[in-house]
């Protein structure tokens, strides 16, 4: 039963992969031609500003010809900051945002099937990490893990700090992929019952705290753009070797787990147009433009829970509006 369900693991994961290949791709190439807009209406600026000093130098002879000439350097050297700027927040490409999930998720269905090489891999990586532990372990994984999540809700409120999606689609997006990413992981967890290293329970593979790290990293990259992403992916990392440090997972099982936690992502933005339609949120945002003085009322509450199971405290969100 265990190997028929990993094997039907991989198999959905290789099946989803031309759908989402095809709506990242439609959404990259809107990104594309959104960026080559803006360099054309920069292009179209730097012509307007080389031909007002002409202007400007016949209107007014005394005008300095040199201080004119250093405004426009001035102007296109910041209008290159910008696009070069514009070019770092660009996404990962389409086949690194398919192939990075499938090969993690294929790397850790194999250390749960294979009995020979990556077996003994396992055991001597865990066996490294024993003695750097040393009978110390360090519990800070149970609560960074959390970390990005927020980040990726608070930060669109940060002054100069440009967010893809309004509070309300930031908070859809994250509690559907939570969702995705804890039916993902539980429903593993417990089909497979993989032994943790240190023999407390069947439920090793695969690791839901690297899960819920990379998932919050996900978030910050697809919402803030990949430089925001570098400083919460490695949060993830941090928490997926301690997983490994306190003796807690198998490395084969945070490979799962950032596999569950960068798809969910990855799904919960494919269904996030879906969700609106079925919330209706296009027509409310349709009728707040026509009626600028409607006004509504929102409440955003945060409650503790604490998960027994995995010995871990996390948050509940509620958002009425």
């Amino acid at each position: 039963m265990r190997h028929r369900f990993v094997v039907l693991f991989s198999l959905v994961g290789f099946l989803c992969a031309p759908l989402l290949l095809r709506a990242q791709t439609q959404s990259d190439s809107m990104i594309v031609e959104a960026l080559s807009c803006v360099g054309q209406s920069t292009m179209s600026v730097t012509h307007c500003a080389l031909d007002a000093p002409s202007t400007a130098i016949a209107a007014e002879p005394s005008q300095s010809k040199a201080n004119v000439m250093e405004g426009i350097t001035d102007k296109v050297a910041a209008d290159s900051t910008a696009l070069s700027s514009s070019v770092f927040e660009r996404p990962l490409s389409p086949s690194l945002q398919i192939g990075i999930p499938v090969g993690l998720a294929a790397l850790g269905v194999w250390g749960v099937l294979d009995n020979g090489w990556y077996h003994q891999q396992r055991e001597s990586i865990r066996t490294q990490f024993l003695q750097w532990r040393n009978d110390k372990p360090l519990r800070v994984d149970d609560y960074i893990q959390y970390l990005a999540t927020p980040a990726f809700l608070t930060l669109g409120f940060v002054p100069g700090v440009q967010a893809r999606h309004n509070f309300r689609e930031r908070l859809l997006v994250g509690a559907t992929s939570y969702a995705l990413m804890g039916a993902m992981v539980n429903a593993t967890k417990y089909t497979v019952k993989s032994l943790r290293p240190d023999a407390s329970a069947r439920n090793s593979f695969p690791s839901g705290h690297t899960a819920t790290a990379v998932m919050g990293a996900e978030l910050v990259r697809s919402e803030y753009g990949n430089w925001a992403g570098l400083g919460a992916y490695a949060v993830a990392a941090t928490v997926g070797v301690l997983r490994m440090y306190n003796n807690r997972h198998w490395v084969n099982d945070v490979l799962g787990g950032a596999a569950c936690g960068f798809a969910s992502v990855r799904l919960g933005l494919l269904l996030l147009p879906l969700e609106k339609k079925l919330f209706g949120w296009d027509r409310v945002q349709t009728s707040h433009k026509s009626s600028p003085q409607s006004s509504a009322s929102t409440s955003f509450f945060i409650v503790p829970t604490y998960d027994a199971s995995q010995s871990s405290p996390g948050f509940a969100a509620t958002l009425t509006f």
